[in-house]
């Protein structure tokens, strides 16, 4: 039997090694992977200062309908993104999340996007909103279904919600 735990095709299961074999294990598959992938490790500082560099010049490029890739399912969650007070955006992360959460309580796409958007409402949208949570919300048969879960409930208290967050359209 040899000495190198390399030795053959089957993989190496580290918990049966001393830690010196695993570190020469280790150390071989670094070797082997950089051997076979050269541009994939830079292996001083300033060959990393250059690969970093590369990546900052290549950005990825901006998405035009962030909501849109959300209710697509293109949307990836590890893209770091900016906002501002003037021009505030959800994270990818929470981009995605808000869209499966109202999509799982009835949402369609069209009033999911009108809900991240925040989409102005009427005067009358927006008051009939608010009697209508007014009402629903003196309703104790109502008030103990949203409560305890009911989709239905949910969805129409998140319409009422959302089309009073909105805010009203200026008139023009």
């Amino acid at each position: 039997m040899s000495d190198n735990p390399l030795a053959g095709d089957t993989p190496i299961d580290f918990t049966q090694i001393s830690s010196k074999q695993a570190g020469e294990a280790l150390a071989q598959m670094t070797k082997d992977y950089q051997a076979a992938n050269p541009d994939a490790m830079p292996e001083t500082p300033a060959e990393a200062t250059a690969a970093l560099a590369a990546m900052v010049k290549k950005p990825l490029p901006p998405i035009a309908d962030p909501i849109g890739a959300a209710l697509a399912g293109e949307l990836r969650n590890d893209i770091f993104t900016t906002s501002s007070p003037d021009s505030p955006m959800l994270s990818p992360y929470k981009l995605n999340e808000t869209v499966s959460a109202l999509r799982e309580i009835g949402f369609p796409d069209a009033g999911v996007r009108r809900i991240i958007e925040g989409t102005p409402t009427t005067k009358e949208e927006v008051e009939w909103a608010r009697i209508e949570k007014e009402r629903a919300l003196s309703d104790n048969a109502f008030v103990k279904a949203y409560l305890s879960g009911s989709r239905r409930e949910r969805h129409w208290m998140t319409g009422l919600d959302a089309i009073l967050a909105g805010g009203v359209a200026e008139s023009k």
